[in-house]
């Protein structure tokens, strides 16, 4: 256990690295964009990324199934059958970036009718759309199969070093790029590039850190059947993914048209950006957890979940309250009040980030798992839900439906159909009911504190200027003191505080 939660320290602080530069650049790009071309820009750009994910369905969740498949021989250390699955996935990926293409181009005809309203005068929608389309493919060739490697052997930390440099470099050319040319095109151009050098570095990387691993020979047919098999479950629940998040950004351009959609992604930008950062304990753990459930008793495994639990919970509790009291006067001093969600609007979207972190620790272990077949019909149902859901409350409340849709799809479908299948498949003998009845006081305890930072963050005047930004900052710690208190208070009595203090004194020991 010690090995996997020193390399889960060291992923997370590789990761911490990357995010800090994924989330700090986006401001600054989407400031200099909007500023030099206009918000209209912004909203192309997050619908052409929305419609390729749809189009990435080509990998059919192959390279999770591979992962999955490398966990046991590569701790075993059987060469052979690594260096069978890293062939097998090689050609599947070549396979797939064609599929990409193909489809990208396919739907090119319909590009139109996703957009509500005009397209900026200067703009080829077909010309702009294959930049992005070329980044897409670019994505699954030129190597990108050997990030297996890394992923398995719990050293994603490497892929997030090399990501944040990629990163920062491709940031920065673009920032310059807008201010000396302020033409989209040029700006968008820099980004299949960038995926370019990225696979490469870690391509060479990889083959420099394990040259034992080459791509010969072929699986045997009963692992790829069951490679298949898995396959058959993530395509489903990939599906189902892109009907929930990626359509939120069609339909919004398709019915409300393209500045409505940039202000949506404005605001998911800072969702994203604290959901990202919540998001590191387990994404840098997430191979060690696969390395456990194969390796360690049933008791163990479930423990540990439940120490991740409130972890993930009590960093979760703090960052809704950060987020309810702080986004609408950090976006008026950001972007200003014509960029900005009406104060309904922003506490949907709050809740919005709300449920959609209380279910990442199940959504991580039946990841780990390898549970992709089993959900097949939650993962499908779940899609075909959120988007009916979703053009039909757009039709009457705006964006407030699109967000209410996919609360809707993360309480019904992830919270209690998902939790279902991990108990009934990973965990079958431990009590369910408890683990929802943690949901539930999880989310009570944001409630009430969510409210009382609201009331007393109410009480301090609103200012200009630099001392906007001073009473912002003050806000945050208000907020933050009272999280860390709230916690201590409400999950001391907790049987799962005592494994979490337990575990955060062993991953900040030296």
């Amino acid at each position: 256990m010690e090995t996997r939660l020193q390399k889960a320290k060291q992923n997370m602080f590789r990761a911490a690295v990357n995010k800090a530069v994924g989330i700090v650049l986006p401001f600054i790009i989407r400031t200099v964009l909007i500023k030099r071309l206009g918000a209209e820009y912004l909203g192309l750009g997050s619908l052409f990324t929305s419609l390729l994910q749809v189009l990435n369905l080509a990998e059919l969740g192959f390279g999770a199934a591979i992962v999955y498949a490398l966990y046991l021989p590569m701790a075993q250390e059987d060469e052979k059958t690594v260096c069978e699955l890293l062939s097998y996935f090689r050609r599947i990926y070549r396979i797939v970036g064609a599929a990409v293409l193909t489809a990208g181009i396919a739907v090119m005809p319909l590009l139109p009718r996703l957009i509500s309203g005009q397209i900026p005068d200067d703009i080829n929608l077909y010309y702009l759309y294959l930049i992005y389309l070329v980044q897409a493919v670019f994505s699954y060739w030129f190597l990108a199969y050997r990030q297996s490697l890394l992923t398995a052997s719990q050293q994603v930390g490497v892929i997030q070093e090399i990501t944040a440099a990629v990163r920062l470099v491709t940031g920065i050319i673009q920032i310059v790029l807008l201010l000396r040319f302020p033409s989209f095109y040029v700006y968008c151009a820099v980004l299949p590039v960038s995926t370019l050098a990225q696979n490469l570095i870690l391509g060479h990387l990889t083959a420099r850190m394990y040259p034992q691993y080459r791509c010969i020979g072929t699986p045997d047919r009963t692992v790829r059947k069951d490679i298949r098999r898995h396959v058959a479950g993530l395509f489903i629940s990939k599906l189902g993914g892109i009907g929930v998040y990626s359509a939120d950004s069609i339909v919004i351009s398709a019915f409300l048209g393209l500045t409505a959609l940039a202000v949506f992604q404005n605001y998911l930008l800072i969702v994203n950006a604290l959901h990202s950062i919540t998001i590191l304990l387990l994404t840098s753990a997430e191979a060690g957890i696969g390395n456990s459930l194969v390796t360690e008793s049933k008791e163990k495994n479930y423990r540990n979940m439940q120490t991740f639990q409130l972890i993930y919970m009590w960093i979760g509790v703090w960052f809704v309250t950060c987020l309810i009291c702080l986004i609408q006067p950090f976006m008026k001093l950001w972007l200003g009040p014509d960029m900005m969600f009406s104060e309904t609007e922003s506490i949907v979207c709050c809740v919005y980030f709300y449920t959609h972190i209380m279910n990442d620790v199940c959504y991580i272990y039946r990841t780990a798992a390898g549970l992709w077949w089993e959900e097949r019909y939650r993962a499908l149902t779940a899609g075909v839900f959120n988007l009916v859901m979703n053009i039909i409350l757009v039709q009457f409340i705006g964006v407030t439906g699109v967000m209410l849709a996919t609360i809707l799809y993360q309480v019904l479908m992830d919270a209690l159909w998902g939790t279902r299948i991990l108990f009934k498949y990973t965990f079958n003998g431990f009590p369910r009911h408890r683990y929802l009845c943690m949901l539930v006081y999880y989310a009570a305890a944001a409630t009430l504190l969510c409210l009382l930072c609201r009331g007393i963050c109410g009480f301090i005047p609103e200012h200009v200027g630099a001392a906007a930004w001073i009473m912002l900052v003050g806000k945050g710690l208000i907020c933050t003191a009272a999280a860390l208190a709230a916690g201590a208070i409400l999950f001391r009595n907790l049987p799962e505080y005592r494994m979490t203090m337990e575990m955060a004194r062993r991953l900040l020991r030296k």
